[in-house]
């Protein structure tokens, strides 16, 4: 895909997309939720995104430097994947 810019320019405006919806659907669940202290609630989930960003960018040197950037897809799978199992986990348990 590196080697085709159209396609990498597809892939790259699809992922700006989808990382935009996430971040505007977040924030409207955030607003909802917290309608009564809303600028408390921005700044925490603003400190918490970029927390999430430096942790990740901290997990990805740390895989890089010990087992190489070979690894870096796998362990990012692995948490997501943990992740989509803690979702769906929260999400049953509260249908219940």
């Amino acid at each position: 895909m590196s080697h085709n810019v159209y396609g990498l320019s597809v892939v790259t405006v699809f992922w700006g997309v989808g990382i935009m919806s996430f971040g505007l659907v977040l924030q409207s669940f955030v607003l909802k939720f917290a309608s009564d202290a809303t600028d408390l609630a921005m700044s925490l989930l603003s400190s918490l995104y970029n927390i999430g960003i430096g942790g990740g960018a901290l997990l990805g040197s740390v895989v890089s430097i010990h087992y190489g950037l070979n690894y870096i897809g796998i362990i990012g799978g692995v948490i997501a994947l943990f992740a989509v199992v803690l979702m769906m986990y929260t999400v049953n348990r509260k249908m219940d």
